[in-house]
């Protein structure tokens, strides 16, 4: 999530997109592109939106950008910062945090290094060892936070309804709005879908994330979180329910006789 206010270019925040290498980040971090990270890169019935799959109303977001949808495309990414008036003589810098604690934090770390360089960007990660990654990105005061001008989110929704995610990651000083986002259109677009009737808001969430995403990208979509579980031949009931973060529904699974 770009620091809204230190990335206030849209043609930055769009470049950023198509500059990271999500399937070699991915395969870095020790995850499985397309089965335990995914998104409209490696499936584009999954798109970048916002709100997850198996949330009411949610639509595919899969926004054209200067004729090209996201995709890691360096190319593209540097003509986005040509255009918003970055290149070899006033590069970008890309400044974020990672997880050092591990082989694969560090490994996923080249990889994004890599992808911002061939993108024609400066970059400037910070390691981190002493704990979560949230220990940074929610903490202004924090030493290296002040440093970055990309951080990290991440949710996982109460009950499929945009009401349990959209104003968490968009709503002014919450402290998972990592990025600071704020435009008054969106926030009162928040307010004024809380109040409407429930059947109402379905649809609605679903607009305003497609809105957000076209006319702002706050957010680059790194990865829908996808689980991997195993079960014995014994086990019923075992389905997937998508409204629950991609978790099984735990009330209806049995022990076979």
């Amino acid at each position: 999530m770009p620091d809204y206010k230190k990335v206030p270019e849209l043609k930055v925040r769009q470049a950023l997109a198509f500059a990271y290498p999500y399937k070699d980040a991915w395969a870095a971090a020790g995850e499985i592109p397309g089965v335990t990270l995914a998104n409209g890169v490696t499936d584009p019935n999954l798109g970048f939106g916002l709100l997850p799959p198996g949330m009411a109303g949610r639509q595919v977001v899969n926004p054209e950008i200067e004729g090209e949808t996201i995709q890691y495309d360096p190319a593209h990414a540097k003509q986005l910062l040509s255009e918003a008036g970055y290149g070899p003589s006033h590069p970008f810098t890309a400044s974020w945090v990672y997880d050092a604690s591990t082989p694969e934090g560090k490994a996923a770390m080249e990889q994004v290094k890599k992808g911002y360089e061939a993108a024609g960007m400066k970059t400037q990660p910070y390691p981190y060892t002493a704990g979560s990654l949230y220990d940074v990105w929610t903490d202004p005061d924090n030493a290296i936070h002040k440093k970055l001008n990309i951080l990290g989110t991440a949710w996982c929704q109460d009950w499929p309804s945009g009401a349990t995610f959209m104003p968490v990651i968009l709503g002014k000083g919450n402290p998972y709005n990592t990025g600071q986002f704020y435009e008054k259109d969106v926030a009162d677009r928040i307010e004024a879908i809380k109040v409407m009737p429930v059947d109402k808001q379905v649809a609605a969430w679903g607009d305003l994330d497609k809105y957000v995403m076209e006319k702002y990208q706050p957010v680059i979509n790194r990865g829908y979180l996808q689980n991997i579980f195993a079960y014995g031949s014994k086990i019923g009931g075992f389905v997937n329910d998508t409204s629950k973060g991609g978790f099984p529904n735990f009330n209806d699974i049995f022990v076979k006789q």
